[in-house]
């Protein structure tokens, strides 16, 4: 039998819940995971995603090497694990309770609104309202772990839920209460000193170029406010196309994780090279295709709303980037001059040039910017290009 100390929540008179912290191995043989199929099914949750749960694995594999060092890493999991399953009554057991808990049937006792009396069989089962992919990242990471073998979590429980008021705390959380903005979470993260990762690299490449005279303020770096096309679009862009093992800068990206200030000032790596070329590739589109270029307000700041062309909104910055990769093994990056670049640009649209409408200016692709949209923008300007 294992006693969990408890805390007891109550909110304006809604159901009580009760927070605490439990072992993954208390509760590994109980949990039972679910996933809605169906419109018709009476079970709430989302079908557990592997990659999601390989990432969390992947990234406590990450902490577990770095706790190694003498660097501290942030407590993995600050939200807590929601678990729900019955109880039985104190009441009904009290004088013969070692017996009752030791029983196959027995249910866990919530004692005193204070401790919870785990019973010894695995039989009760325990369903995990929001956590799954935690919970399964955990237990991949423990899988593999060779210093850790059991792991904390901080827990919500629900006692004596029935699925449909599970439910209503699931959609609660996951529907009602407001996500953080993600172009928040990338400025945020993507600017962590002395972190060398995806996101910062294609959080700087983002800052650069938003500071430059030609993009200055195009990217919403909050994710609102002034600007084309946000922050979180930008760099999940720039990671998912540029710099992932598929991508043609992923070579630039692997320098730039492991790169160390040299003691000669005058070596410029090839990774802080690539903000200029980018800033030039993208001012080519504003000296040859002015047109459908955005351009500022009175107050120096530009308008998604006022911008009626999607040349720099989603649809279109997805389509430079993709094809800035394509073209990026053309570009002599040791020896880069802009007008030699200029020249290459020239050559690559002069097909585009000669009706730029058809590109830049195309019902077809004046949507909502969804993914199938971008690609298919992608795909019509690439398919004009002279490569």
């Amino acid at each position: 039998m294992k006693t969990i100390d408890l805390i007891k929540i109550s909110q304006i008179g809604a159901k009580d819940m009760y927070i605490g912290k439990i072992y993954y191995n208390e509760i590994k043989n109980n949990v039972i995971l679910t996933k809605r199929i169906g419109s018709e099914g009476k079970l709430f949750q989302r079908e557990t995603d592997k990659r999601r749960v390989n990432d969390i694995a992947n990234y406590l594999f990450d902490l577990e090497e770095a706790s190694k060092t003498d660097f501290t890493p942030v407590i993995p999991f600050a939200t807590p694990l929601i678990l729900s399953f019955d109880t039985a009554n104190l009441e009904d057991y009290e004088e013969n309770i070692d017996n009752y808990l030791q029983s196959n049937e027995a249910l866990p006792i919530l004692k005193n609104d204070r401790e919870l009396i785990l019973p010894k069989n695995s039989y009760f089962k325990i369903l995990i309202v929001d956590g799954q992919h935690r919970f399964r990242g955990v237990e991949r990471f423990l899988e593999k772990s060779t210093t850790n073998n059991d792991f904390e979590f901080f827990a919500t429980f629900l006692f004596d839920y029935d699925l449909y008021e599970q439910s209503q705390v699931f959609a609660n959380i996951n529907f009602k209460q407001k996500p953080v903005n993600k172009s928040l979470f990338y400025d945020i993260f993507g600017s962590i000193p002395d972190i060398k990762n995806e996101l910062t690299f294609a959080h700087y490449l983002a800052k650069t170029l938003n500071k430059s005279s030609h993009l200055n303020g195009l990217i919403k770096m909050l994710g609102n406010g002034p600007g084309t096309v946000s922050l979180a679009f930008f760099v999940e862009t720039v990671i998912d196309e540029l710099i992932n093992i598929k991508g043609n800068l992923y070579s630039i990206y692997n320098e730039y994780e492991v790169y160390e200030e040299p003691e000669e000032e005058n070596i410029v790596p090839n990774f802080k090279k690539i903000p200029n070329i980018l800033t030039d590739y993208f001012r080519f589109f504003e000296n040859h295709f002015p047109d459908y270029y955005p351009k500022t307000k009175l107050d120096g700041t530009y308008s998604s709303y006022q911008y009626k062309y999607y040349l720099l909104k989603s649809p279109g910055v997805y389509a430079l980037l993709k094809i800035f990769n394509d073209i990026f093994p053309k570009i002599n990056i040791e020896e880069y001059k802009q007008e030699i670049f200029e020249k290459q640009l020239k050559e690559i649209f002069k097909n585009i040039s000669q009706n730029p409408k058809i590109y830049f200016d195309n019902e077809n692709f004046k949507g909502t910017g969804s993914k199938a949209l971008q690609k298919k923008l992608y795909e019509h300007i690439y398919n004009a290009l002279v490569l």
